[in-house]
């Protein structure tokens, strides 16, 4: 059990998933069976080097691993390096496992699909991408999964390319978050040039010196970090992203893409917690976007819809732990929260997928009391939702309750400011959650016009084992997991706890009695007019086409200045130069001038002579 041991497993646990993309992408064509058989396999072989890692993991410190490094560019060093300590360990755990357990719902979800071979083998491409951001120690390597992670989800979005929705969806995801990485760059160009390296010991070494925070580098990278973990501004693209088939939605909002800010900020938090003004941006960011996305869940008239906006709204509060927590925590809340939250909402995405199979379709309307007699489905998907709302003893209640440590032990502005959106976000979030489990175990559906999943048929015989299986599983862990955290090391505080749990009872409380009202439906007895304008995102998308069209006027009126004024002055030089020849080319007689011919004359002289008087 070394070091040395560790390392291995670390760079196995990338190069698996890397080495099965690759193979399941060769065989996609000439033998889709064996391809997605590849995926399959190797993912579960990726979730035990995941237990392997942890195992060997040093209980204190950090254990590198090299890669294809080091290079050497120019001054810069870039040792393109793996760093993993326990904490990272478990995040790659948990990311891993959610990668298998999707790859074996893939099976049967995707079976019908003549591109399932390709989505699966695209879902191996963007764990290895997570993984690899979850164990880098360098900047470069951090980047390098980022952006692979970002092509991947235009891949797994815009799956459905005849689907118009799908590819403009897409478009969204991947311009929105392309676009917000230009901060993530030059956040890492600054670090790096300050510094003379990439390679995180050493930066975390240099600044720990006495050296100045880089306030301006680390909120540059908060731009970016926003983008991938749909804050605002940028959260618009997360509810669209449910246009990707339901495995890619579960891979996305679990324990990858948006989660990927949280990991980058867990990595960076020695930074981050010496800069107060990064931590108060963050802070602001989180906790604006956790209320907001909350209210924009409760009245979302698709399953898939609510869970985005809850994902963005969970999200939101493992960044606003990780803004408001004391330096001395380490960040441990926020990345317990992201290892609670990968569990329970891939769980509550496989089984929407597993719903919409059921009824033709993702939205309410259709899967009123569908879930009632599918076996483990309604038990799992209720512990999930227990667990999204914080109710004990589920995995979501002791992390929550983490969140809400780490918030109250904060002593900063963006500590309070957490606080208080955080305990809002509880009771919203349970509002929503017994929301949706009111509906789908209650009332007479409608028949759907068509099934938006029809290529899916619901699970029966073996596929129906494996389905079941691994709901079952997640519901599983969903309710027991939060002890894993207590035997980690992890405390739950009895004040902290009867707060949020109060605050979370109230909000089941508030959400069944309005259920109890004519309509059934707590969102549009509410509001039914307010429900309507939040299935647009309260017209965001009209914001968005505003500022486009904005810029594209500004770039008119930049190309007219550019013509009018900074050409004009080389333009009339030119001109000048050209009206002057022509002047005196007009000017000229054309015949050569008396004193030209007499000097030509005496050379031509002077020529004879000399050669005739040459001794």
């Amino acid at each position: 059990m070394t070091s040395s041991t560790a390392s291995t497993f670390a760079q196995l646990l990338v190069a698996v998933p890397v080495l099965a993309a690759v193979v399941s992408l060769i065989l996609a064509r000439s033998a889709p069976g064996a391809s997605r058989a590849v995926s399959a396999v190797t993912a579960v072989l990726g979730f035990l080097v995941s237990v392997g890692l942890l195992v060997n993991v040093p209980a204190e410190g950090f254990a590198a691993a090299t890669t294809v490094g080091p290079l050497q560019v120019g001054e810069l060093k870039v040792p393109l390096e793996l760093l993993v300590d326990r904490p990272f360990a478990v995040v790659a755990l948990a990311v891993a496992f959610v990668v298998a357990c999707i790859q074996l719902y893939s099976v049967w979800y995707m079976a019908t699909d003549p591109r399932g071979a390709v989505f699966q083998a695209i879902v191996s491409m963007f764990g290895a991408a997570m993984l690899l951001v979850v164990l880098s120690g360098d900047l470069l390597l951090t980047l390098i999964g980022w952006e692979v992670m970002g092509w991947g989800s235009y891949l797994l979005i815009g799956h459905h390319t005849f689907r118009r929705s799908a590819r403009r969806a897409a478009m969204k995801a991947f311009l929105l978050t392309r676009f917000a990485d230009i901060g993530f760059v030059l956040g890492i160009v600054a670090l790096a040039a300050q510094t003379g390296t990439t390679r995180l010991a050493v930066i975390f070494e240099h600044f720990g010196e006495g050296a100045a925070a880089p306030t301006a580098a680390l909120v540059l990278m908060l731009i970016g970090i926003a983008g991938k973990s749909g804050l605002i501004p940028f959260h618009d693209w997360l509810p669209d992203a449910m246009e990707g088939p339901t495995p890619a939605s579960a891979l996305i909002h679990g324990a990858t893409m948006v989660a990927a800010g949280t990991v980058v900020v867990g990595r960076l938090f020695p930074l981050y917690a010496e800069s107060t003004d990064a931590r108060l941006v963050l802070a602001v960011l989180a906790a604006a976007t956790t209320v907001y996305t909350a209210v924009m869940a409760f009245t979302q008239n698709d399953v898939k819809k609510l869970l985005a906006y809850s994902t963005m709204s969970q999200v939101a509060l493992m960044l606003g732990a990780l803004a408001a927590a004391p330096a001395e925590e380490h960040g441990a809340a926020g990345l317990d929260h992201l290892v609670s939250h990968a569990v329970f909402k891939a769980l509550l995405f496989l089984g929407a997928g597993w719903l919409a199979a059921i009824g033709g379709g993702t939205a309410f309307a259709l899967l009123r009391g569908r879930m009632k007699g599918w076996g483990v489905l309604p038990v799992s998907f209720g512990l999930g939702l227990a667990a999204l709302a914080g109710i004990p003893p589920t995995i979501g209640f002791v992390s929550k309750d983490g969140v809400v440590a780490a918030a109250r032990e904060g002593t900063t502005t963006g500590a309070h400011i957490v606080l208080y959106a955080t305990y809002l976000t509880v009771f919203l979030t349970a509002m929503y959650a017994t929301r949706a489990y009111l509906v789908l175990v209650s009332g007479d559906p409608e028949e759907p016009d068509h099934h938006d999943d029809s290529h899916t048929p619901p699970p029966t015989g073996s596929s129906y084992t494996l389905v079941a299986g691994v709901i079952g599983t997640l519901g599983l862990l969903s309710l027991v997991g939060g002890a894993a955290f207590l035997v980690q090391g992890a405390h739950i505080d009895p004040t902290v706890a009867a707060v949020s749990v109060g605050i979370a009872l109230l909000g089941v409380l508030v959400s069944w009695a309005l259920s109890r009202r004519p309509g059934g439906d707590p969102a549009t007895v509410l509001s039914e007019s307010w429900a309507r304008a939040t299935q647009v995102n309260l017209g965001t998308d009209r914001v968005y086409a505003g500022f486009a069209a904005g810029v594209v006027a500004l770039a008119r009126v930049v190309v007219r200045l550019d013509n009018a004024v900074v050409d004009a002055l080389p333009r009339g030089l030119a001109s000048g130069a050209t009206a002057t020849g022509g002047a005196a080319d007009r000017a000229h007689r054309g015949v050569p001038s008396t004193g030209l011919l007499a000097v030509l004359s005496g050379g031509l002289i002077v020529l004879v002579l000399g050669v005739a008087l040459w001794r």
